[in-house]
This record gives structure tokens, C-alpha cells and sequence, in this order.
């Protein structure tokens, strides 16, 4: 019961004591003073869980600074691993820049200074077959005895020397007890890898049709592209020229068969020796329609490998005498195409009574 603002409470034993309970103002002002001490707490909590937030904030950031750095200081590791291998590449190349390898050429049996000796005779051996003249600096095997037949690693004196070799390895073919032994480049790792990749392109793209490819300059490209000759053709349209010729017209070491109808032009004769038994690299010329042309079978014209001559008349009954030669410029000094050769026929054709001009 309520009595004068108090609480009293009404069992017997608070009866018999006559004890008097708080005030109702008492118990209002503790509960006052609670919800003030808990109101302070909630700005307390609200404090600490702001702290909290600006704390995750700063380690985040702090996190993603320490991820940024380490990713610049990987990469500039990597930058810097890149161009050291880049460098190394190049100067490995360059060291095996007048090397060739021989596959295929089998062990001897000798013990290892003979066997060297044996290899270094067959390789000059060969070298004379290909009638290629080459100084050898140095040879090994390369790999481990047991391993089946070792490639052989030759260094030439000059870098020349070795793309001379390389340029005519074909000829290796026609060797007796040789015609299976391949020559390559003395390639790296990276490039023979690059090789790997090319091989295996060539091959799907084989499979897929593309038969006329072959490789070039380490890119895979069509033996017969028609991009030269059309922009042959545009040339023609706008020069509208009397006469064309042309060397080098067919891919070196093609074996692919190449038509005469693959090389016309549209208002001229075209004039080759694609059909020729001595065709190597190709010669065409095209004269214009309306030109009047004899070809000139005579010998003495004929000495090189490669050449056509003919006859053109004008409307003013003059006749011209038109050669056009090939020479390889591999061509040994000691063959009968010499460099005085060129020079002696082109007198003896400029003093040839039967026309008057060269």
C-alpha cells in the first residue's frame, strides 16, 4: 500500500518492524540516474564502434598501399628480369650467329680425339660437295655419348661463311652417303621454341587445305601470294609501260609446281623460262600488245644459267636487242659466269651488226 508518497509493504513481518519504504521521488530519481548512465554508455559504445570503423578504414587502406607496393616492386623486378633476359638472348644469338648444326651425321667409332678429327675431314668433305669454300674454327657434338646420333655444332670464321652454308645445305641431297644429313642455323632455346610453335602452325594449317605454304623468315606465307603481282598490275595500270622485266620471279627451292597462266597480265605477253630444264629462280618479261618480238636463240647469248634475249621492232623498222640476265650474287668467282663474262657479251651484242640498239 501507498501512504504519504511511500511504498509499504503490507507483509507481516514489514508490519511488525513498522519500517517506512522509499519515496516514489527517491525510486524516479535512481531510475533517472540509470537511464543517464545508460544513455552515457550507448555514446560510449557508439564512440568505441566509430573507433572501430575509422580503425578498419586505416588498416584497409593501410593493406591496400602495402598490396600496391609489393605489386610495383614485383613488377619492377619483373621489368628488370625481362630486360636482362632480352639481353642475354641477344648476346647468345650473337654468339652463335656464324654457327650451323649437321643432324644426322652418324658417331664414329674412334676414340674422342680421332672421332673429332674424322668429323672435322667429313664436314670439309661436305662443304666441298656443296661447293661452298668455308674456314672451320671449331666442332663438337653436342648432347651425351649413348644417346642415339648426336647433332654436330660447326663455327665458321665469319658470320657470312655460315649463311653461305646455310643457303645452299640443299644441295646436300645429292651427296652420296650424305643425302640424309640436314643442316639448321645454331638456333637458342627461345628460338628453338618459336620454331616449335611455327612447325606445329604449318602442320594444322596443312591440315586444314592450305597445301601451297611454306616457311619464310620464320613467318609461314603462300608460295604463290598473290599480293606481289597485283600490286604488279596496279604499277602497269598507271605506268602503261612497253616492257617489264622481271628476275627472281619464282620462290627459292619451290616445289610446288608453278603455271604459266599464274603469271599473266592482262594486254601483255609474258615471256619466261618457267618451263626450262636450267630454271632456277625465274625470269619474265612482259611486252605490251601491238610490240612486234622475236626470241634470239642464238648461243653466244645463252651462256648463263638464266637469261632471255629478244627482239623488238619499232614502227620505225629499228630493231632492239633486250637481254635480261640472272646471276645469283652466291655465285662462285671461278664458275663461268665470272664478273668479266657479263661485260664481254654486252660488247659483243653492243658491235652485232643485225640491230641498232641494245
Amino acid at each position: 500500500m501507498v501512504s504519504n508518497d511511500c511504498i509499504m509493504f503490507a507483509c507481516n513481518t514489514c508490519k511488525s518492524k513498522k519500517k517506512k519504504g522509499p519515496s516514489l521521488k527517491d525510486i524516479s530519481s535512481k531510475l533517472d540516474l540509470v537511464f543517464s548512465r545508460l544513455g552515457a554508455t550507448d555514446e560510449r559504445f557508439e564512440h568505441i564502434k566509430n573507433g572501430i570503423h575509422s580503425l578498419e578504414a586505416t588498416l584497409d587502406m593501410k593493406i591496400d598501399q602495402k598490396i600496391e607496393d609489393k605489386m610495383k616492386s614485383t613488377s619492377q623486378i619483373n621489368i628488370q628480369e625481362q630486360v636482362s633476359q632480352c639481353f642475354r638472348e641477344c648476346k647468345e644469338r650473337d654468339r652463335r650467329r656464324a654457327s650451323f648444326m649437321i643432324f644426322n651425321l652418324s658417331d664414329t667409332q674412334s676414340n674422342d680425339e680421332n672421332a673429332k678429327r674424322e668429323d672435322w675431314e667429313r664436314v670439309e668433305l661436305i662443304l666441298e660437295g656443296i661447293n661452298v669454300t668455308a674456314s672451320i674454327t671449331n666442332l663438337a657434338k653436342v648432347g651425351k655419348k649413348g644417346d642415339g646420333t648426336r647433332p654436330l655444332r660447326v663455327t665458321t670464321e665469319t658470320e657470312s661463311q655460315q649463311r653461305k652454308i646455310i643457303q645452299n645445305s640443299w644441295k646436300v641431297k645429292n651427296l652420296t652417303n650424305y643425302e640424309n644429313v640436314a643442316f639448321a642455323p645454331d638456333r637458342t632455346r627461345q628460338q628453338r621454341e618459336e620454331r616449335k610453335e611455327l612447325v606445329a602452325q604449318l602442320r594444322d594449317r596443312r591440315a586444314n587445305g592450305e597445301d601451297d605454304l611454306i616457311e619464310r623468315k620464320n613467318k609461314p606465307r603462300l608460295i604463290r601470294d598473290p599480293v606481289p603481282l597485283t600490286a604488279l598490275e596496279c604499277r602497269v595500270a598507271n605506268k602503261n609501260p612497253t616492257v617489264i622485266a622481271i628476275t627472281k620471279a619464282f620462290p627459292k627451292h619451290s616445289t610446288s609446281t608453278i603455271l604459266h597462266q599464274e603469271f599473266l597480265i592482262k594486254n601483255y605477253n609474258l615471256i619466261w623460262n618457267g618451263d626450262s630444264p636450267n630454271k632456277h629462280r625465274g625470269i619474265c618479261i612482259y611486252i605490251r600488245e601491238g610490240i612486234q618480238y622475236s626470241v634470239v636463240e642464238d648461243a653466244q647469248y645463252h651462256i648463263f644459267k638464266e637469261s632471255i634475249w629478244l627482239k623488238l621492232r619499232s614502227d620505225s623498222r629499228e630493231e632492239l636487242l633486250l637481254g635480261v640476265i640472272y646471276r645469283s650474287p652466291t655465285a662462285d668467282i671461278g664458275e663461268q659466269e665470272n664478273n668479266a663474262l657479263p661485260m664481254t657479251t654486252l660488247n659483243r651484242a653492243a658491235t652485232e651488226p643485225s640491230h641498232t640498239r641494245l
